[in-house]
C-alpha cells in the first residue's frame, strides 16, 4: 500500500509537534523515522495508524484520503515497544486475538484461525510455543509474537514503534536482521520509529530525519550519512569533528594552522561550517603540502580494528576526533604527546545561514 502524507500539523497545546510534513512513501518499501526525542516522529507514526487525528493535512492510502478512517478500518498492523501481549493468554490465543475479535460477519471459521496462527508462528519460528504464556519466553521472543500478532489480521500497513528498543544489544542485532529478511519475504509496507542509528541504517530503504516537527532529509541510509543535506544531519548521524571559519576564494581559514582547499567553483560563503568525519583524517608525521593540521596526540582508545584518537590543535578548545585501522596506526610507531599532522580526504562545508541561526552544534563533537 502507498501512502502519501501531505502538509501534516500536529499540535499539543503550544508544542507543535509536526510543522507540515509531507513524505511520500512507495508500496513495498520500509522506512525508518529517525530522530531525537521530541521531533515528532512518534507522532507521525500514531497519525499514521489512526491513534491521533491531524490539525491540518491529509493522510492517503492508495490514493484514497484516510485522513478522517477509524484505526479499525485502515488495515494497520502496529507493534509497540513493551510487546503489549495478553499475559493470561496462550501464545497462540496472543496471535489469534485480532482475527476472533472481528466483527461476526468478517470474522473467519476456527479452522482458518489455526491455520493462520500456526503458519505465523512458523513464521516467526516460534511455532513450538504456542501453548506457553509470554511471562515464559525472552524478550526477542515477545517481541516476535508480537509481530505475528500484528500480521494475524492481513494488515496492508505494517507499523513499529521503537520494537527492539527494550531489549538488550545482541538481541537487537539479531532481530532487526531478522526483521528485514522478514520484510523482503512478505513486502508489506512498513514504517518503523527508532533512536538507533545504527539500526535504522542496516534495516531501512529510506531513512526520514525529523526535527522539531520538520522533515531534514530523506534518502537511503548511504544518502544520509554521506552526503548530509544540512548541519543538523551531519551532527545527528554519527561523530564528526565541526570547525568554524570563513570561506573565501575556495579556502576556508578555522584559525591559524587549519585551512581546507575547498574545490574550484564553490562560491564564497563568508562564516561557514566545516564537517570532517573521523574516519575522513590521513595522520602523518610529516606534513607534505597544503592542508595539513599540526596536532598533538592526547588520547587513544583501541575497540576492536579501531583506534580512536583525541588530537589537540592550537586555539581549539574541542579535541580533533580522529579513527584509524590498528595496523596504520601502529605504523606511526608513536605514543601520546606526540606532535603528528593531520589531513582532511573529505570536507563537507555549509553557510551560516543552513544552521537556521544556531550558535553552535546541535550535538557535541
Amino acid at each position: 500500500m502507498s501512502i502519501k502524507i501531505d502538509n501534516v500539523r500536529k499540535n499539543f497545546g503550544n508544542f507543535e509537534a509536526l510543522a507540515g510534513v509531507s513524505l511520500d512513501i512507495p508500496s513495498g518499501e520500509l522506512v525508518a523515522l529517525l530522530g531525537p526525542s521530541g521531533s515528532g516522529k512518534t507522532t507521525l507514526l500514531r497519525i499514521l495508524s489512526g491513534l491521533e487525528a491531524p490539525d491540518t493535512g491529509r493522510i492517503l492510502f492508495e490514493g484514497r484520503d484516510a485522513t478522517d478512517d477509524h484505526v479499525r478500518d485502515r488495515q494497520v498492523g502496529f507493534v509497540f515497544q513493551h510487546y503489549a501481549l495478553f499475559r493470561h493468554l496462550t501464545i497462540f490465543e496472543n496471535v489469534a486475538y485480532g482475527l476472533r475479535v472481528k466483527p461476526k460477519s468478517q470474522r473467519p471459521d476456527d479452522a482458518y484461525i489455526t491455520s493462520r496462527v500456526n503458519e505465523l508462528l512458523k513464521l516467526v519460528q516460534l511455532d513450538w510455543l504456542g501453548d506457553r504464556y509470554p511471562n515464559q519466553l525472552s524478550g526477542g521472543q515477545r517481541q516476535r509474537i508480537a509481530l505475528a500478532r500484528a500480521l494475524a489480521v492481513e494488515p496492508k500497513l505494517l507499523l513499529l514503534d521503537e520494537p527492539f528498543g527494550a531489549l538488550d544489544a545482541k538481541v537487537r542485532l539479531e532481530l532487526r536482521h531478522w526483521l528485514r529478511r522478514l520484510h523482503d519475504d512478505l513486502g508489506i509496507t512498513s514504517v518503523f520509529v527508532t533512536h538507533d542509528q545504527e539500526e535504522a541504517m542496516e534495516v531501512s530503504d529510506r531513512v526520514v530525519i525529523l526535527n522539531h516537527g520538520k522533515i531534514e532529509q530523506v534518502g537511503t541510509p548511504e544518502e544520509v550519512y554521506d552526503a548530509p543535506a544540512t548541519p543538523f544531519v551531519h551532527e545527528f548521524l554519527g561523530l564528526t569533528n565541526l570547525f568554524t571559519g570563513n570561506l573565501r576564494s575556495e579556502v576556508l581559514a578555522a584559525g591559524r594552522n587549519v585551512k581546507f582547499t575547498q574545490e574550484p567553483g564553490l562560491d564564497d560563503k563568508g562564516e561557514s561550517y566545516a564537517y570532517v568525519r573521523p574516519y575522513d583524517f590521513e595522520v602523518s608525521a610529516q606534513a607534505d603540502g597544503e592542508d595539513w593540521i599540526p596536532a598533538e596526540l592526547a588520547l587513544s582508545q583501541t575497540v576492536g580494528n579501531i583506534v580512536r584518537l583525541s588530537f589537540k590543535v592550537e586555539g581549539r578548545e574541542d579535541v580533533v576526533r580522529v579513527e584509524l585501522e590498528k595496523e596504520r596506526f601502529r605504523a606511526l610507531r608513536v605514543g601520546l604527546g606526540a606532535k603528528l599532522f593531520l589531513k582532511p580526504r573529505h570536507v563537507q562545508v555549509f553557510g551560516k545561514a543552513a544552521k537556521g541561526g544556531q550558535e553552535g552544534p546541535a550535538w557535541e563533537i
